[in-house]
């Protein structure tokens, strides 16, 4: 599985989930082909703070065939539970 991580840049720095590739939901669409063939065929998860901005993310690969999944609850969530 790839954990794609849609936050800002500074919010990739401060904290992030190991093997995450950083980049921002704005440039989800110019970076399609990068992400499919960092996908490599396996799913992707799709992480922000809340999950709104993965959603948008996820939106976007299911348009173009790509298989993925949104952290219910994002960063925020899992950082509470650690």
């Amino acid at each position: 599985m790839m954990v794609l991580d849609v936050r800002t840049p500074a919010e990739f720095d401060q904290w992030h989930l190991p093997q995450a590739v950083n980049i921002p939901h704005t440039r989800i669409r110019e970076n399609i082909e990068a992400i499919r063939r960092d996908a490599d065929g396996r799913p992707v998860l799709v992480v922000c703070a809340s999950g709104k901005r993965a959603y948008l993310a996820q939106r976007i690969l299911a348009q173009n065939d790509i298989t993925s999944s949104v952290l219910s609850g994002g960063m925020t969530t899992l950082e509470r539970h650690l």
